[in-house]
């Protein structure tokens, strides 16, 4: 028969180990957790683009991973540690979404897989800045990833993007203007069946907020 007192420490060491592994998973789902994993500059150089954090999917259950993104404008820092991506451990990662990249544009960087864009008819966003202010910053979440720096007041553009792999497609369209006012994140589907052609979606911003439509 085990002492009262063997028990209490066999219990105490439990505890502790169980503490250790909580520790350790927290630590290893904490945000930037693997460093820079990837550093792009615009095609004039103005732009460098750094991202950080999980890019793979864990192989540990119940654990997080988020990508980050800094950006730096002739060499001074615009922002850093923002969150630009994340998921749980059922997700996919960021790589498995965004395994090439390409620069568009001085201002606007395009995270695609180019196996969407060999599959299917690519689709077009039209961007338009509606506001009388700069857009900083503007992340476009489709079945690509866009980011576009700078947008200034009334200018509009237009960009290619991967046509969805489904009957459906989304768009979610999130940033800040300059000044650091928020553009609240705005989402919007669509039927988007494959025999229908390509899709012209459209995005305006405003200071009252984002509209998406399609035509």
């Amino acid at each position: 028969m085990r002492s009262p007192k063997r028990t209490i420490l066999r219990l105490t060491a439990s505890a502790i180990a169980l503490t250790a592994i909580v520790c350790l998973l927290t630590m290893y789902s904490s945000r930037g957790e693997t460093g820079v994993f990837l550093t792009t500059s615009s095609p004039s150089g103005t732009y460098r683009v750094t991202l950080s954090g999980g890019q793979h999917r864990p192989r540990v259950p119940l654990i997080d991973h988020v990508v980050f993104i800094g950006v730096s404008k002739f060499g001074k820092t615009v922002f850093q540690n923002k969150e630009l991506y994340s998921g749980d451990w059922l997700d996919a990662s960021f790589d498995d979404w965004y395994p090439q990249h390409q620069w568009v544009s001085d201002q606007s960087l395009v995270f695609y897989k180019d196996q969407f864009r060999q599959d299917l008819p690519n689709d077009t966003i039209t961007l338009k800045n509606e506001s009388q202010k700069r857009i900083a910053f503007l992340k476009i979440r489709s079945v690509d990833l866009l980011l576009i720096f700078e947008f200034e007041p009334h200018a509009s553009t237009s960009l290619q993007v991967s046509r969805s792999r489904t009957d459906s497609t989304w768009v979610s369209v999130t940033g800040e203007f300059e000044g650091g006012q928020q553009i609240p994140t705005s989402t919007m589907s669509f039927d988007a069946p494959k025999n229908s052609g390509p899709l012209s979606l459209h995005i305006l911003v405003s200071e009252s907020g984002t509209t998406i439509s399609r035509n």
